[in-house]
């Protein structure tokens, strides 16, 4: 990453930044009351990503118990293919590891081939497969990291 990156959690105060990056990096954006939610919830973990003193990124997850979810993460284009992705989803597992959490997991569309790179080199591997979750048909693909040393993940696409 060539630019400096600020990654710093987020409170509820913070839902509306998050909202509005939310729309500028999906065309299926989540609703607000969902971005706010996610980031209110006892169980909800969010950071952004702040370069150049502008949010340009940010990352929604749950931990229960022992295991966390991640449901989102999001880079606005023109800060895309710089390690924003890499560096919340680290940040992330980081975090979430020193709270508990022996795992994480993920859905990902299994045509989202960037996204595929990204959570693979953070050390994901798929687990499994849902057909059709996706209002476009597309496939869920299931992935999960081992957060200890004690928790093997067997990709299932071997």
């Amino acid at each position: 990453m060539t630019d400096q990156v600020d990654l710093r959690a987020c409170s509820v105060a913070d839902a509306a930044i998050v909202e509005a990056l939310e729309v500028q990096c999906f065309a299926d954006a989540w609703k607000a009351a969902s971005v706010r939610n996610e980031v209110a919830v006892e169980h909800g973990r969010a950071w952004l990503a702040i370069c150049a003193g502008e949010p340009v990124g940010y990352l929604l997850a749950w931990l229960v118990g022992d295991e966390a979810q991640i449901n989102r993460v999001g880079v606005v284009p023109l800060w895309r293919g710089r390690g924003l992705g890499q560096a919340l989803v680290r940040n992330c597992l980081a975090m979430v590891a020193e709270q508990g959490a022996r795992s994480a997991l993920l859905e990902v569309h299994a045509g989202n081939g960037a996204a595929l790179v990204l959570y693979r080199r953070c050390g994901f591997v798929q687990i499994g497969r849902r057909k059709a979750y996706y209002p476009d048909g597309g496939d869920a693909l299931v992935l999960r990291i081992a957060l200890r040393p004690e928790e093997p993940v067997v990709d299932s696409t071997t």
